[in-house]
């Protein structure tokens, strides 16, 4: 079977402190040693048909004194730290279009509504090397059980069912990416948004992996950002259900010149958003895959907003029909009157 390579990033103390078992996310296992957990991951995967670029960010339940992650990836992989405002930058831009809809009838009183160590059995240290304020390992294993022991050997505890889903990463010869952070020295805990960290590996697909994501506890919410030459689609939904595209359209390197987004293409490339809740992380089958889209259609989601009107405190609607009806009685007085004095 090929070998497993595992990249795990140590504590800065150079010493891995025993955490609770891992739980799952959509990146793969996720561990602390509070039992804090993820509950909203974005990435962003950049592809030019050879290289698939992932640049992760996570977002903790609360503010973990240490933090670690595995990715499974299909190849050797390269890592450095992402741009802190990435993200930030991405929903920015894909952010939908807000129409305003105006309510002449809305409810009374409403002001308005807005919608390093030795390697255990079966694995090696392979090379160690500090990128920012992660310390890296990277690790070569014989299989999912090897991962999972030299794991377990240097301080994780694992839960037994997300070393059996190691298993069909170990039979496909994907590597394993672990990473973990500590706190720095001058903050007791890290902050519930975790540094973005891209890690690059040779790939002729576009893919991300999900399996892992079956043995989460809770409901994963996922935003995916994927950007290549061209709008892609979904090659088929890792579950009952399939994600759902929020924005697709192309970004031109002079229209974002001034954010992280500039350094992501030389002149221009398609960005399509893809967002999805999922309920039942049990039901996932497979990884995400995505594939060339028929057209490049531009899509950007449209959110309506409804904004209440008054006239001199009161709702608008029924305030002009009041009014009318006072204006008609006034008018028919006045003819009435009027005839009278005939």
């Amino acid at each position: 079977m090929r070998r497993l390579v595992l990249l795990t990033i140590l504590a800065l103390t150079g010493v891995l402190l025993a955490v609770p078992p891992a739980a799952a996310c959509a990146c793969g296992a996720v561990v602390t040693q509070e039992g804090v957990r993820v509950n909203e991951e974005t990435a962003l995967i950049r592809h030019d048909g050879r290289t698939e670029e992932i640049v992760m960010g996570l977002t903790m339940t609360d503010e973990p004194r240490d933090a670690a992650w595995i990715l499974p990836v299909p190849a050797d992989p390269s890592f450095e730290l992402g741009p802190e405002e990435l993200f930030n930058d991405l929903a920015a831009f894909t952010r939908p279009r807000t129409v305003v809809l105006r309510d002449w009838f809305p409810p009374w009183g409403r002001g308005g509504a807005t919608a390093g160590s030795p390697p255990g059995d079966g694995a090696t240290v392979l090379d160690q090397i500090t990128i920012g304020p992660y310390d890296v390992t990277t690790l070569a294993a014989t299989d999912g059980d090897a991962l999972a022991n030299w794991l377990n050997g240097h301080g994780y505890r694992l839960d037994p069912a997300l070393a059996d889903g190691f298993a069909p990463y170990a039979a496909a010869g994907w590597r394993y990416v672990a990473v973990k952070l500590t706190a720095p020295d001058d903050r007791e805990r890290l902050s519930r948004q975790l540094p973005p960290l891209r890690v690059s590996f040779a790939s002729t697909e576009i893919v991300y992996p999900m399996r892992l994501t079956a043995l989460a506890r809770d409901a994963q919410s996922v935003r995916l950002y994927v950007l290549t030459n061209h709008r892609v689609r979904s090659a088929g939904p890792v579950g009952p259900t399939d994600s759902h595209v929020r924005f697709a359209g192309w970004i031109d390197s002079k229209a974002v010149a001034g954010t992280t987004l500039a350094g992501l293409v030389d002149d221009r490339g398609y960005l399509t958003r893809f967002d999805q809740r999922i309920e039942n992380p049990e039901s996932i089958t497979d990884d995400y895959r995505f594939v060339a889209a028929p057209t490049d259609t531009d899509h950007r989601d449209v959110v309506y907003r409804t904004e209440p009107v008054y006239l001199f405190g009161l709702p608008a609607g029924p305030a002009l029909i009041i009014l009318g009806v006072v204006l008609a009685l006034v008018l028919a007085g006045t003819v009435t009157l009027a005839l009278r004095r005939r």
